[in-house]
């Protein structure tokens, strides 16, 4: 079956700008330095129809040959490159893109995800950095190496900021009329993955999947009373932590809260904050989870646990790594189920966490300027999305893009985010000084070695100095 899709949830995904105009002037209304998200350029809900000129790095860029006369070489960082589905799609965009600039030499460089930041950092200290990086969107990843980026606006055409969404995420301090540090690719979230299977044999219906905390307990115990156990889960980084604030902090916190956070002006001791994480305190307490979590790397071997059956459910991704990719080839597209983050008591979530995947960036000490921006455009085109959606199961952000007999799960995901507010996961807003000291903490608290409240409180100590240093 062919479906199109215009766009990943694409009227209400485009709510990550148009709420950054509504949140924006909430915040500024009481945030101190560093700003809120200020009112962002109105978007084109019917934009998706516009043509991409020929020639535009929208068009079929790795195929054009406009730079053949370019010599030299051009450095790429990731740290995709060495995974099998949406490495491979990069590797075959290379070629695309060499066969363009046959003079031009490419060194792809796969780094790993564990050390990309610190060798990043030394990259930039030492002045011999890439000429093209991935990075996270947002605070996450991106802002922290505003300064060594080239400023992509002047280059960013209409069309372009028409094609893809999520430039919230990639605009200096959120402001969709500040500078352009690097363009959005796909779209990632968290969501929990069911093996129906396992569900099944608990005596579970799995097509009644929790939709509320209390129910979320209620499986798991019945899983665990069933010798099954609930949550495969591997959380010796701490990543999961941060994952779960995502799914949690939704039911309650209103987005303007979110970037409360972000400014200071509401401080990580904050009851909501409290409330947002205590529930997932308490699944641990009651043993919901892989008993050797914190030996237990979230990337691969996390994953690995569910796909491998050991587990019930798995909070994982919506998008490449850990994902409905990973699942639906071990157990069956048809064994695996998901559902969004639960709500709490008689309310609903105010909104659903999702953002762009990753941003693609262009160093300011590149050699060649232009022709790393070609290759930019190459890898964001239309054409190459869909091939990283096809092969790497990067679900795409780009509103042109075919999902041809796209997953349940992918139409799944599309239609939530369709029918429901939504707004940047946490993990995208927090600084990364400030994240890497929340995860570390939590995972001490999981442990029994301090109290929640001792960890929130470590986790804002930093996120003020973070704040200092930044004004």
């Amino acid at each position: 079956m062919q479906r199109r899709v215009r766009g990943p949830g694409r009227s209400a995904i485009l709510a990550l700008l148009a709420t950054v105009a509504v949140i924006a002037t909430a915040c500024q209304s009481t945030s101190s330095s560093p700003a809120a998200p200020s009112a962002a350029a109105s978007q084109n809900p019917d934009a998706s129809a516009t043509p991409t000129p020929a020639g535009s790095p929208a068009a079929d860029a790795c195929a054009l040959a406009a730079s053949a006369d370019k010599s030299g070489t051009l450095t790429i960082w990731d740290f995709q490159y060495e995974s099998e589905g949406w490495g491979g799609a990069l590797k075959e965009l290379d070629a695309q893109f060499q066969a363009g600039h046959p003079n031009v030499k490419i060194d792809h460089v796969g780094q790993p995800y564990e050390t990309y930041n610190q060798l990043v950092q030394t990259a930039f200290t030492s002045n011999s950095a890439p000429d093209v990086l991935m990075f996270l969107p947002g605070a996450s990843g991106l802002f922290q190496w505003g300064k060594g980026l080239e400023v992509l606006t002047p280059r960013v055409d209409q069309a372009m900021r028409d094609r893809l969404i999520g430039w919230d995420a990639v605009s200096d301090k959120y402001d969709l009329n500040g500078d352009v540090l690097g363009i959005p690719v796909g779209l990632q979230g968290q969501v929990v993955y069911v093996n129906k299977q396992l569900w099944s044999q608990a005596g579970l219906d799995p097509a009644a999947l929790p939709t509320t905390y209390d129910e979320l307990v209620s499986a798991s115990k019945k899983l665990k009373d069933a010798g099954i156990s609930p949550f495969a889960s591997g959380n010796k980084e701490g990543y999961e932590n941060g994952w779960w604030l995502n799914i949690f902090w939704p039911s309650f916190a209103t987005q303007a809260d979110s970037w409360g956070i972000w400014t200071g002006d509401i401080p990580w001791t904050d009851q909501r904050v409290v409330d947002a994480m205590q529930p997932y305190l308490e699944l641990g307490k009651q043993e919901f989870f892989d008993k050797g979590r914190f030996s237990t790397p979230l990337f691969p071997d996390g994953g690995d646990l569910f796909a491998t059956g050991k587990g019930a459910m798995f909070l994982g991704l919506i998008s490449s790594d850990v994902s409905y990719v990973q699942f639906n080839k071990a157990l069956g597209a048809e064994n695996v189920g998901y559902f969004q983050p639960p709500s709490f008591g008689a309310g609903t979530p105010a909104f659903l966490p999702v953002g762009p995947q990753i941003a693609w960036a262009v160093a300011k000490s590149a050699a060649d300027k232009d022709l790393a921006w070609e290759y930019v455009g190459c890898i964001t085109s239309s054409t190459a999305m869909q091939l990283q959606f096809d092969k790497g199961g990067v679900i795409p952000n780009d509103k042109t893009t075919e999902l041809s007999v796209a997953p349940p799960q992918v139409l799944g995901f599309l239609n939530d985010y369709d029918a429901n507010p939504v707004q940047l996961p946490m993990d995208a807003i927090i600084q990364v000084p400030v994240y890497d000291e929340f995860i570390r903490q939590i995972n001490l608290a999981l442990l029994g070695e301090i109290t929640l409240q001792q960890a929130l409180e470590a986790t804002d100590k930093v996120a003020k100095q973070a704040i200092s240093e930044s004004n």
